[in-house]
């Protein structure tokens, strides 16, 4: 008879020994994983701008308020000067075709076109100039989309306004934005409304962080010609130009296809 200290071996089964096994992969597959950071903690997520998730912490703080974030303007609404991987030959070529075909549209005197690494009212303007004569600059509007520290948005708008009797006045404008991206107007004081200071203006815009700007004007000249252009975050974006029967005009400054010549 066998006594407990002469038994034999206990033998695991085969079921054990697979338990066994898997239990061991399980463990080094938990270790790996664990090595790679795949179970790291997820970070913070908060909206951004357009409904966009952005990580919390990554540059967007009270640091950088009052600066204009091309980033975050959406992509239809930015000139084509905003892009820095674009070929500057084909950036040259795109602006020399545009003021030539404003040259021949109107007709101007030909002049040297060529090399416009960027194309600015300034040098629309000259062009226009040296052809009709000075001009005089009067504003139309300027617009500026903010972003709050909250997370909400406001937008900031000041108009040129002409009175019954031809009198012109500035009227400053300012709106919040609801959940569904309407607009709401949020009323400022009467005294504030017409011809602000420069003061008052500062004062709303270090409200949040200024991520999109539009500034409209229009050059009137003697002989009663009329250019209105429109700047985007400070690049030219829209041109129009009025000379008596003939019209020429740019919707898009970064696409030959938006120009026009209409007689």
């Amino acid at each position: 008879m066998n006594t407990p200290q002469n038994l034999p071996p206990k033998k695991y089964s085969r079921k054990k020994w697979v338990i066994l096994i898997l239990i061991l992969l399980l463990v080094f597959a938990g270790l790996f994983f664990l090595k790679r950071g795949f179970f790291k903690s997820a970070e913070k997520i908060e909206p951004g701008q357009n409904g966009a998730l952005v990580e919390s912490g990554s540059g967007s703080g009270p640091e950088s308020y009052g600066e204009v974030l091309e980033d975050d303007v959406p992509d239809n609404l930015k000139s084509s000067h905003t892009d820095n991987r674009a070929d500057p030959n084909v950036i040259k070529k795109l602006n020399a075709q545009i003021l030539k075909d404003l040259i021949a549209c109107l007709d101007f005197t030909a002049v040297d076109v060529e090399g416009v690494e960027v194309l600015t009212i300034d040098k629309v303007l000259n062009l226009i100039k040296a052809n009709l004569g000075s001009f005089n600059l009067v504003d139309r509007f300027e617009a500026w989309s903010l972003k709050t520290k909250s997370g909400g948005e406001r937008r900031v708008r000041l108009e040129m306004t002409e009175s019954d009797t031809g009198d012109l006045a500035q009227e400053l404008h300012f709106f919040g934005v609801d959940q569904q991206g309407q607009t709401y107007p949020i009323e400022l004081d009467p005294e504030d409304t017409k011809n602000p200071n420069a003061e008052k203006i500062a004062d709303l815009l270090k409200q949040g962080q200024v991520y999109f700007h539009e500034k409209a004007n229009s050059a009137l000249f003697p002989t009663g010609e009329r250019l209105e252009y429109l700047e985007r975050n400070g690049k030219l974006a829209e041109i129009e130009l009025l000379k008596s029967d003939r019209i020429f005009k740019c919707t898009d400054v970064s696409k030959l296809s938006s120009c026009q010549c209409v007689q």
